[in-house]
């Protein structure tokens, strides 16, 4: 059935992405006041190390080997500021920004049960990957707790407290332990909410495609209803596709400071990971960087592959667009599908300000973490 301005909205019920909703921590945040004193209390924890670690630094004189013994979790800790600060800046304005990306898209059904399915597949895809990361960042926030014994090798915590504050050592330690799982979670909140809204308009595309393949395929008698058919269908695309991407406008100013934050935090610990392995700093705990660098490289890698996927539904479009029988159209309708090309002629992109977000962006990241890790590498071996 060809929808029409009836068609009701996504709601959360029916709505296969709320999942991703339910692990952001907007609600727990507004509605918990523990939390949000644990959140403040991250926020003191990880700006004091940070501090305390410059300080130390200006001590030594910039200290090649002191920054490679510490470095990681100096990079962890202010990667989780950056973010927790973030979070708690944003909280008042975006609070309600997933469910009100939500409604502003038409209800998935109605394209039909085979692309309806499709969407639910991809879903399922989706979930996984996200629970994939969720684990993994995790586990590698659990792998930092004591327990193979040459913790003071690269814990500066346990430096720090070691040197200035003895007494209480052990309690504090305990805090920063379990506020390491805090850590894990919050590295993972910039790609949840990206993958959220950047989804829900991929979906919309796929409805949008499926209507213009309708078009494509319309047949019938060439007579004045098939025209007004036509005309009827080629005006709900084109404000479909207005509609989308008014969307894409809004989400990517939220998405520029994502991004940054994304690209910072990947970059920060991917280098200081793969320092502390090539440095030799403890052998023991090599396991540890291995999982930091995985996590983040599959945490960047389905950030890229998610954005790369809006852009290829949108080329799909145009593609078919260009396939509908025009000819034997009337001028009125061959100048809407004129319209709708026109919209369509540069694909909607994830992006990050100026940089497009996709599988090349991966490859930049990647060569920037290997420059900076060979200018480090060398320093090392200089000094």
């Amino acid at each position: 059935m060809w929808p029409n301005s009836e068609i009701p909205m996504i709601s959360k019920e029916n709505d296969p992405l709320s999942f991703l909703e339910d692990l952001l921590p907007f609600k727990i945040f507004q509605q918990s006041t523990i939390f949000r004193l644990f959140v403040l209390a991250k926020l003191i924890n990880d700006i004091t190390l940070c501090l305390l670690f410059d300080y130390e630094l200006i001590l030594r004189q910039m200290d090649v080997k002191f920054i490679k013994q510490y470095y990681v979790l100096y990079a962890l800790g202010a990667a989780s500021f950056v973010i927790i600060l973030q979070f708690c800046i944003w909280c008042p304005t975006v609070v309600k920004f997933p469910a009100q990306v939500r409604e502003m898209g038409f209800n998935l059904k109605c394209a039909g049960d085979t692309l309806y399915q499709s969407i639910l597949n991809e879903c399922k895809a989706i979930k996984t990957v996200i629970y994939l990361n969720l684990f993994m960042s995790l586990l590698s926030s659990l792998l930092f707790f004591p327990f193979n014994g040459d913790e003071m090798r690269f814990n500066f915590i346990e430096f720090i407290f070691e040197k200035y504050n003895p007494r209480y050592k052990s309690f504090v330690k305990g805090i920063n332990y379990l506020s390491s799982m805090l850590t894990g979670y919050t590295m993972l909140i910039p790609l949840m909410f990206c993958t959220h809204y950047v989804t829900h308009i991929k979906f919309q595309l796929l409805l949008l495609n499926e209507f213009v393949k309708k078009i494509k395929e319309e047949s019938g008698v060439r007579d004045e209803r098939y025209q007004r058919r036509i005309s009827e269908k080629l005006k709900f695309c084109i404000y479909l596709n207005n509609k989308i991407t008014r969307i894409h406008k809004a989400v990517m100013v939220i998405n520029n400071p994502l991004g940054i934050l994304m690209i910072f935090v990947s970059t920060l610990t991917f280098v200081s990971a793969a320092f502390f392995i090539v440095s030799d700093v403890s052998k023991e705990s090599n396991f540890r960087m291995y999982a930091v660098l995985f996590t983040w490289f599959l945490q960047v890698l389905t950030y890229c592959t998610t954005a790369q996927s809006l852009t290829d539904r949108s080329e799909d479009i145009c593609i078919n667009a260009y396939n509908c029988p025009w000819i034997c159209w009337n001028v009125k309708n061959r100048k809407n599908l004129l319209v709708f090309l026109i919209n369509n002629l540069k694909p909607l992109k994830v992006t990050i300000y100026i940089t497009e977000t996709n599988h090349a962006l991966l490859v930049k990241l990647w060569r920037l973490a290997y420059a900076v890790l060979t200018c480090l590498v060398k320093v090392n071996r200089n000094n």
